[in-house]
């Protein structure tokens, strides 16, 4: 074989491997690899209703509660279980108060956003290392949210840098779900990204079905973004003005059409995914796609489920683990080292937060 064309092979070869290895083959959930039991902790019986895992920061936890005059509880972890330190954020129309708001942590803070179908209202950064700081508004950060164009959004965003943020919005009517917010410069840059999924419908329909997907970030522009329903799961960057998608672990858009301008969704399609993230990892809940009878999952809610994908931020599969008990949300540690999740006592119908031990 001549030398130039085995060497152009090998690299054809090389880079078709390379791409293989950096994406899922397939869209099927991935077979459970290891099976773990869990720790069951305890919040020194300080009342935190219907907690959601949110994310965690070194030995600090953030939860989600339901209690509108603190919605964020801060605890620590340690040898003895887990301790509520902290509570703040109030839902209400006043200062430092929020409507419609939505969560996510970079570098050393929580980052709170509050909006509207319409716009951004109000972004804060909290410092979690400030002790008090969720309950101490001297120690907030305001980014300031004047000026900006009015954009449709359901909120979700992410950190991608110190002051930068992207966001799903858009101005409305316009075939964009995605725009970084530079606080640097306090710039607005839409994104182009678009989804080939081959429906017609209105633009603002099908704007608001693809922003209705939580989105996580890293340093350096790096995101990920998943689609529920369907099963459509993508590590991306902010380049300048687009989305360069760097790798998919699953490529199956959302089925709708639109009513009435309304978003209608086909009942007979993949039920979505849930995503966590580390600095090194990310963690996805392929969810099954249940029958519409069916009413629980191995005795526990519907909503409930045990297993739980994991990759690296190149989209390589590492394993599928599953968990001794369903869960209704999770989180993993910053350091890759455990896996919490919320679940139910099946016998007294109260929360629980479990802890599991990660190998690696």
């Amino acid at each position: 074989m001549n030398v130039k064309v085995f060497v152009a092979c090998s690299v054809i070869v090389s880079l078709a491997l390379s791409c293989q290895r950096g994406r899922v083959l397939g869209n099927e959930r991935k077979p459970v690899t290891e099976e773990l039991s869990g720790e069951v902790l305890h919040f020194d019986g300080v009342q935190v209703p219907s907690p959601v895992l949110l994310s965690s920061y070194g030995e600090l936890l953030l939860v989600e509660t339901a209690d509108n005059n603190a919605k964020i509880a801060l605890c620590r972890m340690d040898d003895n279980g887990v301790s509520v330190i902290d509570r703040g954020v109030k839902k209400g129309r006043g200062p430092n108060e929020f409507i419609y708001a939505n969560y996510c942590v970079g570098g050393d803070s929580l980052f709170v956003l509050d909006s509207s179908p319409m716009g951004f209202t109000a972004l804060y950064g909290i410092p979690l290392r400030e002790a008090g700081a969720l309950s101490d508004y001297s120690c907030w950060k305001r980014y300031p949210c004047d000026g900006f164009p009015q954009m449709i959004t359901a909120g979700y965003f992410a950190r991608i840098g110190p002051g930068r943020f992207v966001v799903n919005a858009g101005e409305p009517g316009t075939r964009q779900i995605f725009t970084v917010l530079d606080f640097n410069d306090v710039s607005v840059t839409p994104l182009d990204f678009w989804p080939d999924d081959g429906n017609e419908c209105g633009t603002e329909v099908k704007q608001m079905a693809y922003m209705n997907n939580m989105v996580f970030g890293l340093d350096g522009g790096r995101f990920v973004y998943g689609t529920r329903p369907g099963r459509y799961l993508a590590v991306m960057m902010a380049v300048d003005d687009a989305v360069e998608v760097l790798c998919r672990l699953y490529d199956v858009f959302p089925r709708f059409f639109e009513k009435n301008h309304n978003i209608r969704y086909l009942p007979d399609q993949h039920k979505g995914t849930k995503i966590k993230v580390s600095q090194n990892r990310l963690y996805v809940s392929v969810y099954p796609d249940r029958k519409a009878e069916e009413k629980d999952y191995k005795g526990y809610p519907s909503y409930c489920f045990d297993e739980i994908e994991i990759y690296d931020w190149d989209g390589r599969f590492i394993k599928c683990i599953r968990t001794d008990r369903p869960y209704s949300t999770f989180c993993p540690s910053s350091d890759d080292r455990y896996l919490y999740t919320t679940s139910i006592d099946l016998e007294t119908g109260e929360d629980m937060l479990l802890r599991y031990e990660l190998k690696w």
